[in-house]
């Protein structure tokens, strides 16, 4: 979380002292109409952006820096918004660990009687482990939420979020 979300923070900087003049030129006004809307609630859009996946990471990033997020505001919605995904994800990779740990051991067992033909297959009811089904519970929780969004801003603006 912390090295994803100083990542972030470098790009957020970087986006708004490097390429923030460019966009504001190119976009015209509707650009300004755009900030003033967002900067009313950026904490709330954008820990929204961040607690359910609708634009990839890196577009949040530069969106909020050339949208005039504040830092601080920037840091600590990014640094938040992303704990529920890292968990998933955190979940997911323990029990893939778990179950090549287990995999593993039953291997070397069985090498250590001297065994020659000792063979460990990895099926699909091994990837069943507590951990595995929370995080991808988590992450289906996550694309359920994302998708729930999508069509509720959908239905406000009379089409397309995007």
């Amino acid at each position: 979380v912390l090295a994803a979300t100083i990542g972030a923070t470098l790009v957020f900087i970087a986006a708004r002292s490097l390429l923030h003049d460019y966009f504001v030129r190119k976009s015209g006004a509707w650009l300004g109409k755009l900030r003033n809307g967002f900067q009313a609630d950026a904490a709330s859009y954008l820990l929204l952006l961040r607690l359910t996946p609708i634009f990839p990471f890196f577009v949040v990033n530069v969106a909020a820096a050339l949208l005039g997020s504040r830092l601080g505001i920037f840091i600590w919605t990014t640094c938040l918004g992303i704990v529920p995904g890292t968990l998933a994800y955190a979940f997911v990779g323990a029990g893939l660990g778990s179950v090549l740990d287990s995999k593993a051991e039953k291997l070397a067992s069985c090498r250590a009687t001297g065994r020659l033909d000792c063979i460990v297959s990895l099926d699909f009811s091994a990837l069943l482990s507590r951990e595995m089904l929370f995080g991808f519970g988590g992450l289906a929780l996550l694309v359920l939420v994302s998708i729930v969004v999508r069509r509720v801003l959908a239905k406000r603006s009379g089409g397309q979020v995007w």
